[in-house]
């Protein structure tokens, strides 16, 4: 699928990039690093998607050792001994690992994410609607917590005897998601609207950022999510402001707020594409909305973050 300029990388894309999988089925793809490996599914992925790209599906980076090299909007950054966690719809850049790099990478896709979480994936969906990425410290812990969980699954993969080993390498990762979804909305809580618990309003609530962390940021209106979710426009900002003492409206401005800093400052797209991509025809809309939410025009915004 394709956004403007933006191209997306696809779950099923992946599995023919080259790379070699430690562990792939329908749902779950893991791979360690590999120097031939990654150069080949690098090269690859430049030429079929170009410098910037998003992808279908979340993807979980474990730093034991070295460094990967990335940019977060628009900033290099050097990544060690850390856990990266980004959802879907994140604009990704072709990423460079040091030689002695360690690191074990998970590709899931939504609908596994939200099957790992169960009852918990709106604390996902929070955090991947408010910052799309988050870096954890591979705390001495952490990396102890890990390093048994891969341990637990590498001895399954190796098996492969029994048709009941898909579903515990599921059950496995299951605990790893858990535990990094906690840490991950910890990390951010405090930039996270406080909730209030509440049966099937929360439900409602979960729903409307499974959505929102699920679909490219648009602009669209309320009234596009709650004819998605099937009630009025008015119940779903009540049932939001209940929940979580912001509006509809409010959830939906850190999403878009969010793509707009993505695509200002780490895209080579051009001021009227950027518009376009998340949903405004008019230059001048555009332009006025970003001088309302940044304090300034859109290129000054992306100058502003092209210098930090």
């Amino acid at each position: 699928m394709k956004y403007g300029e933006i191209q997306e990388l696809t779950f099923q894309e992946v599995k023919h990039l080259g790379l070699k999988f430690v562990y792939a089925d329908d749902d779950i793809l893991c791979t360690d690093y590999d120097y031939r490996s990654i150069t080949r599914a690098s090269d690859k992925l430049h030429r079929m998607k170009g410098n910037i790209f998003s992808t279908d599906f979340a993807v979980i980076h474990v730093v034991f050792k070295g460094t990967i090299s990335d940019e977060n909007e628009g900033t290099p950054t050097d990544l060690t001994n850390a856990v990266v966690i980004t959802g879907p719809h994140y604009l990704h850049s072709v990423q460079k690992f040091s030689p002695d790099c360690d690191c074990r990478t998970w590709a899931i896709s939504n609908r596994k994410i939200h099957e790992l979480l169960g009852q918990y994936a709106s604390l996902w969906s929070q955090v991947i609607v408010v910052k799309k990425r988050a870096v954890i410290e591979l705390t001495p812990e952490l990396r102890n917590h890990i390093k048994a969980i891969d341990e637990a699954i590498n001895t399954r993969i190796k098996r492969a005897s029994s048709t009941f080993d898909s579903l515990i390498v599921s059950t496995l990762l299951k605990a790893l998601v858990l535990g990094l979804c906690v840490l991950m909305h910890d990390s951010a809580e405090d930039e996270m609207p406080k909730q209030v618990y509440g049966e099937q309003r929360q439900w409602l609530m979960q729903q409307f950022l499974n959505l929102l962390a699920e679909e490219p940021a648009k602009r669209h209106p309320v009234g596009y999510y709650a004819k998605k979710l099937g009630v009025t426009p008015k119940y779903l900002s009540t049932v939001c402001k209940e929940q979580s003492h912001q509006t509809a409206g409010k959830w939906l401005k850190y999403y878009i707020n969010q793509q707009i800093h993505q695509l200002l400052s780490k895209s080579g797209l051009s001021i009227h594409e950027a518009a376009l991509e998340v949903g405004f025809e008019n230059d001048s809309f555009f332009s006025s909305y970003v001088r309302r939410n940044f304090g300034c025009t859109p290129s000054e915004l992306r100058s502003k973050e092209n210098k930090l």
